[in-house]
């Protein structure tokens, strides 16, 4: 092994926006100002503090959730609300407390059945909504109404909230359905953050849309095993174009759909330049669904850092020794300095087998070094899109990205979540606007 040498990683700049007004704050307070309507209606018995708090608490970000919430609320405020009138029977009819501090010390041991009442019906996260009725009933003042009767306006104040939120939140305007085009983003300066994640924002909308029926993908650079951590939070349902157009991969079922590999003898004849320059490669091969990266002696510090951070992966099987004798590679990666790579690069294009190959340098998140990568020269991004295309039986690729020319839609402002929100009037359109794809 190599002397480690410290190696600084690039700084990254994340440009600061101000939090996005979003269309769910907009509905919360749509749906309170319902409440507080609702309670004009019903009269001196209802207060709106309730309905609105659990109107908030059922505004969730997906319909779904909106939904398990709600149910969860309704089986908390009962379970609260029957405690609540069991102790109000228990004062009025077996116990004479005339202190506060009594009832008071009646109402906090009542807490523990109403809390284990959730555990038994299997509703942890009832527990809070639960309480919050409980003691809306035993310790609100209700000097004018009947104790039971303030518990069922409490129960009602509370369903209202819900239903409001329910229906509120499912309320969607009227808007077209592009779902005969394939969208497909880049990752890095395009969907991701500098820091490798996708904004809050981003990963709501892109779920709401993909549950809808939008059909979204990625493309990138990266190999399916780096593109995991980012894309956790998003529910993709289509494969992902890795490795520059070389590998098309089903993330649900760990399965690489189809692949452009380089010949063995491209990369052995590779191979031999680059020990003839005293250097070596990490070789990407895929073998029954298996990623597997060969290397051999490391080039310098920042080659032995990169291993050392990846291959904790479980989606990444580093090997240490040669391709095997015929198995073709997906591709070739040597990280040098960048003076290094700029030359490797020029030299790269001038060898016989440079016909064969496509080669390219980018920076690395290394401070001084950079990546020169080698794929077979057949290798597009373009292709494996229109392939992917054609599968899926759609009309069109629409492509974002961060480069001029080559991305139908080109992303220059830093902020990630212009990928989203050109996505959704893209593929919802409002039903009076003329449709732009």
């Amino acid at each position: 092994m190599m002397t480690k040498d410290k190696i600084k990683y690039r700084p990254i700049e994340e440009p600061y926006h101000l939090p996005r007004i979003g269309m769910r704050i907009f509905k919360t307070m749509v749906a309170v100002l319902i409440c507080l309507g609702l309670s004009l209606f019903r009269g001196e018995h209802s207060i709106p503090f309730y309905s609105a708090i659990a109107t908030i608490l059922c505004m969730q970000p997906y319909v779904g959730n909106s939904v398990k919430v709600a149910l969860n609320r309704v089986v908390g405020t009962m379970i609260g609300a029957v405690y609540g009138c069991l102790v109000l029977l228990i004062e009025i009819n077996l116990l004479t407390i005339d202190t506060e501090m009594m009832h008071y010390l009646l109402v906090s041991v009542a807490v523990v059945p109403v809390i284990y009442t959730t555990l038994l019906f299997h509703q942890k996260s009832a527990s809070y909504i639960a309480c919050v009725a409980f003691l809306s009933v035993t310790i609100t003042e209700t000097v004018e109404i009947s104790p039971f009767l303030f518990a069922f306006e409490r129960v009602v104040d509370t369903l209202l909230g819900i239903l409001v939120a329910l229906v509120v939140n499912a309320v969607r305007l009227p808007r077209k359905k592009n779902k005969d085009i394939l969208f497909i983003s880049a990752l890095d300066e395009t969907l991701v953050t500098p820091n490798n994640t996708l904004t809050d924002f981003s990963k709501v909308v892109l779920n709401q849309m993909i549950h809808d029926g939008m059909n979204f993908t990625v493309s990138t650079a990266r190999t399916p095993a780096s593109l995991m951590e980012p894309m956790t939070s998003v529910d993709l349902k289509l494969p992902v174009i890795a490795a520059n157009g070389a590998l098309l991969f089903d993330l649900n079922a760990k399965h690489y759909i189809k692949k452009w590999e380089m010949p063995y003898d491209t990369v052995a004849a590779v191979e031999r330049f680059l020990a003839s320059r005293g250097l070596h490669s990490f070789i990407t091969s895929v073998i029954d669904d298996v990623l597997l990266i060969y290397h051999e002696d490391f080039n310098n510090a920042a080659e032995e850092k990169l291993y050392e951070e990846l291959r904790v992966s479980p989606y990444r099987n580093y090997i240490y020794g040669k391709l095997p004798q015929g198995q073709p590679g997906i591709y070739m990666m040597v990280l040098l300095s960048d003076e290094e790579a700029a030359t490797l690069e020029l030299e790269l294009s001038t060898q016989p087998f440079a016909k064969d190959i496509y080669s390219y340098r980018q920076p690395s998140e290394y401070e001084g070094y950079s990546y020169v990568k080698v794929y077979d020269q057949g290798v597009s991004r373009r292709k494996m899109m229109q392939y992917l295309c054609e599968t899926l039986g759609l009309r069109k690729v629409v492509t974002f990205g961060s480069i001029d020319g080559v991305y139908d839609i080109v992303v220059h402002d830093n902020d990630t979540n212009t990928v989203v929100k050109t996505l959704k009037h893209l593929y919802e359109p409002y039903f009076w606007k003329k449709n732009q794809i």
